[in-house]
């Protein structure tokens, strides 16, 4: 009896340790320097992690010129890519079409892509994408905005998607890497 009764814990223990992060709520952005949003209806958040993302704390800033920003996030599964070219103080700004190829060199639009680590597979960001809310934009210091959905595509077969929501990101460039 005593076997069936510890069996029974650790199926018990189990089964809890394995339930999806669906119904886990993104935390606010509130706090400095983070982001998360769910991919496919489970929870991302960057952190520290192995691969080319070497940084602290799975978040890297690149500013470029005219109120331009490369952010990179990671969680060890994805690398997420987030390009946005002039940045307005407030407001929304649309998501357009990237061409999948993880390099932003150059670029005027404002783009989104994912690397599935897992799988291998690249998806972008579709023409028109739905927009980013700016809501506070202080240049060369700070960013806080949030999204609703971003559909990416699957640089390799057209009918596979992913949809990123309830995006939210707040980053200080001061206090960042300290």
């Amino acid at each position: 009896m005593k076997n069936f009764i510890v069996i029974l814990c650790f199926l018990l223990l189990g089964c809890y340790a394995c339930e999806k992060q669906e119904n886990v709520s993104i935390p606010p952005i509130t706090a400095e320097n983070t982001f998360s949003c769910k991919i496919d209806g489970e929870v991302f958040i960057q952190k520290e992690h192995g691969g080319f993302l070497k940084t602290e704390d799975g978040l890297k800033v690149n500013l470029l010129a005219n109120n331009t920003w490369k952010i990179n996030l990671g969680d060890g599964n994805h690398d997420l890519f987030i390009y946005l070219s002039n940045i307005p103080s407030s407001g929304s700004i649309n998501i357009e079409q990237s061409d999948g190829d993880l390099d932003f060199f150059e670029e005027e639009r404002n783009l989104i892509e994912l690397n599935d680590r897992n799988t291998n597979k690249v998806f972008y960001s579709l023409f028109k994408s739905k927009a980013i809310t700016i809501k506070s934009f202080t240049s060369r210091e700070n960013l806080i905005f949030e999204f609703g959905e971003i559909i990416l595509l699957n640089s390799e077969n057209s009918s596979d998607t992913i949809e990123l929501s309830q995006g939210k990101l707040n980053i200080n460039l001061e206090i960042l890497n300290e």
